[in-house]
């Protein structure tokens, strides 16, 4: 039981398994085996030049799951302003004196119309 405190990553796995079977990565494998690492003597361990620091890249797939999701919630506000829309007008149909006190919001957002109208 002890702690490493050496960073590997996942290209590390394959280049390691084949050191654990004798066997050398081939040159184009990315990664490198932390089978050394892995042993329980200190000083084996600290006779690995390890690196420490790393480049990560993204593929951009979190900034399209933002996009998504932000173009989903533009597209509910967007039903809820026509609903909205809709309400009032129905509102005010029924009741032409309600026609002043909605049109003097108008200008304003259409969510505090709603506020104002719940009220």
């Amino acid at each position: 039981g002890s702690t490493v405190e050496n960073v590997v990553l996942n290209i590390d796995l394959a280049p390691t398994f084949l050191a654990m079977a004798g066997v050398e990565a081939p040159p184009h494998m990315d990664g490198r085996s932390f089978y050394r690492l892995l042993f329980r003597r200190k000083r084996l361990r600290d006779s690995v030049p390890w690196p420490d620091t790393f480049l990560i890249e993204s593929s951009g797939r979190r900034e399209t799951a933002e996009i998504a999701a932000e173009t989903k919630l533009q597209e509910s506000l967007t039903n809820i302003e026509k609903n909205l829309t809709q309400t009032l007008e129905q509102v005010t149909a029924e009741d032409p004196q309600l026609d002043n006190q909605v049109s003097v919001v108008v200008t304003g957002n259409k969510l505090e119309r709603l506020a104002l109208e719940c009220q």
